[in-house]
């Protein structure tokens, strides 16, 4: 009876630690193959709970011929917004594993951040929102993010396939040709661009910048980069500086951009130096998973398709106008002067429409089509050159202001009123065609009806 009772005890030890064993897997598993390494600092360590739910991750970027970027930061939170969980993916790896309990958890990804150029977020104290942080003197790189939702029930297989999408653009080519031989360095400056990227994908600010160097080939009158470059997608209509050093001084040209300059796209810029300054010519074109997109647009020159325009200021010419007043019928928005002198003036245009007949589930083609044949009517000349659609960064400060611009806008005859009722189309940090909620201050695409209003905005610089 003894052996009996023994053997009857050990069974149940046995089946105790059994039970106690199964771990919740997270399995990444990786389709294209890259060429960089990397490993997380020994002072980084992630918790690990454990649990019996089993949850298999397939990652892939959001078009099969573009390969992911390396290495992958996988972060895994809890509805208390905890992290619970990270770890790395390098290149050749297929998988990485963590143990996670039962229950409903956010899976965030971002792919080409290597330890070495940013700061990435220790799993300790690590939120949604944290920065992933570039290092100083160090450039970016080809980064993508991605983010998933999923739940664990105890004994049950789940999979979920966590797309990655590109965050960057890549300035893939500038070149300046007919440059004086005098000069002794030029270089290009583009801003306002989206910085701080968060662990979520949104980004913490969007007054960052990037400046490229060029440099002359041979004993020419060109000038062009050495490499491409990769920057966050603009935060609005972009300003794009030339900068040329003379033997007296350095001359800057600054022309503002009609287009977004967005992520996801390829952007080549040309341009030769004429005796009335510089002038500019490029082209935006979309990578495959984004559809293919031509844009051109002009600086200094005449446009080819009248779009996307603005004339160059010149040096010494009228003062910027103040935030709050009129400028040839507009109301200024907001006056901000830059270190090199210049002014970045931001108007809005006097007159709005609805009625456009768009809805949530109209392509951008299609919404695009729309604001731009209701575009003309809303400016007393019809020359749309250099209005856009407002960014979310403009309408989220006129939605913090609401009040006081209000009351500015309506101190002005002939000005359409703002409203906290009142939705705008968008343009969007992507390059897409969304809505604004002035009262609600924020942007969504289930908002786009035939209420939604259209109201054009430009920004000018002035020198």
């Amino acid at each position: 009876m003894r052996d009996i009772i023994n053997r009857h005890s050990l069974l149940r030890a046995f089946q105790s630690r059994v039970a106690g064993s199964v771990p919740a897997l997270l399995f990444v598993l990786f389709l294209f193959p890259s060429c960089s390494k990397d490993v997380l600092p020994d002072d980084v360590t992630s918790p690990s709970p454990s649990g019996s739910g089993t949850l298999s991750v397939l990652a892939r970027s959001e078009s099969s011929s573009v390969p992911l970027s390396y290495p992958v930061n996988v972060y895994v939170f809890d509805p208390s917004g905890k992290c619970v969980g990270r770890d790395s993916l390098s290149s050749g790896e297929t998988s990485v594993r963590m143990s996670l309990h039962e229950g409903s958890f956010t899976v965030l990804a971002v792919a080409g951040a290597s330890s070495s150029d940013y700061e990435l977020p220790s799993s300790v104290g690590a939120t949604s929102g944290s920065v992933v942080r570039l290092r100083s003197g160090k450039s970016h790189g080809d980064i993508m993010t991605g983010h998933n939702d999923i739940t664990l029930v105890d004994g049950e297989s789940n999979t979920l396939t966590l797309g990655l999408s590109r965050r960057v653009m890549e300035i893939s080519s500038v070149t300046m040709d007919n440059v004086p031989v005098s000069v002794t360095s030029v270089s290009v400056l583009l801003r306002p661009l989206c910085d701080d990227l968060r662990l979520d994908g949104s980004f913490g600010s969007s007054s960052g910048e990037c400046v490229i160097p060029l440099s002359r080939r041979g004993d020419s009158r060109v000038w062009a980069m050495d490499r491409p470059f990769y920057h966050y997608g603009a935060s609005g209509p972009a300003t794009v500086t030339v900068r040329l050093s003379f033997p007296d001084g350095v001359r800057s040209y600054s022309y503002s951009c009609g287009e977004s300059l967005s992520a996801n796209y390829r952007i080549s810029i040309a341009g030769r130096y004429t005796s009335s300054g510089v002038q500019l010519s490029g082209t935006l074109l979309g990578e495959d998973w984004a559809g293919v997109r031509d844009i051109s647009f002009d600086f200094g020159g005449s446009s080819s398709d009248g779009e996307g325009q603005e004339p160059p200021v010149t040096p010494g010419g009228a003062a910027a106008p103040s935030a709050g007043s009129l400028f040839e019928g507009s109301y200024v928005l907001s006056s901000t002067s830059g270190d090199d002198g210049s002014t970045v003036v931001t108007l809005m245009g006097a007159a709005t429409v609805s009625g456009l007949s768009v809805s949530e589930n109209d392509g951008q083609e299609s919404l695009l089509s729309a604001v731009r044949a209701a575009m003309p009517g809303l400016l007393p000349s019809g020359d749309t050159s250099g209005w856009d659609l407002p960014t979310v960064a403009q309408l989220s400060m006129i939605s913090s202001n609401l009040g006081p611009l209000s009351a500015g806008v309506g101190s002005h005859e002939g000005m359409a009123p703002l409203s906290s009722s009142d939705c705008y189309f968008v343009r969007t940090s992507s390059g897409e065609i969304s809505a604004y909620y002035l009262g609600g201050g924020f942007e969504a695409s289930r908002l786009l009806d035939d209420d939604t209003v259209l109201r054009l905005f430009k920004t000018l610089v002035f020198k």
